[in-house]
C-alpha cells in the first residue's frame, strides 16, 4: 500500500481523531477517513435513488407503469413463496 501526506487543518485532524476513538477504535485515522468516505458515498447513492425516485412520481404515467410492474412481480415472487 503507498501513503502520502496530506496537509489538513489540526482542527480537523483533532476531530478525525475523536471520531476514530469514539466509533472505530483501534482504527488508524486513514482507515477511519476511509470508512467515512465508504459512508459518504453510500449515502451519496441513497440521495440519488430517492432523487430519482421523486423525479419518476413527478410523472404520474411513469409512476403508474413502475407500481403496476412493481405489483406484478410481487404477484410473481408471492407465487413463489406459497409453494414452498
Amino acid at each position: 500500500m503507498s501513503a502520502t501526506t496530506m496537509k489538513i487543518q489540526a482542527d480537523v485532524r483533532d476531530h478525525l481523531a475523536r471520531i476514530a476513538a469514539e466509533e472505530f477504535p483501534g482504527a488508524t485515522l486513514s482507515e477511519v477517513l476511509a470508512r467515512l468516505l465508504a459512508e459518504h458515498e453510500r449515502a451519496r447513492t441513497r440521495r440519488e435513488i430517492a432523487a430519482a425516485y421523486a423525479r419518476l412520481q413527478d410523472d404520474p404515467a411513469s409512476w403508474a407503469d413502475y407500481v403496476a410492474e412493481i405489483e406484478e412481480w410481487d404477484a410473481v415472487t408471492a407465487d413463489d413463496a406459497e409453494r414452498e
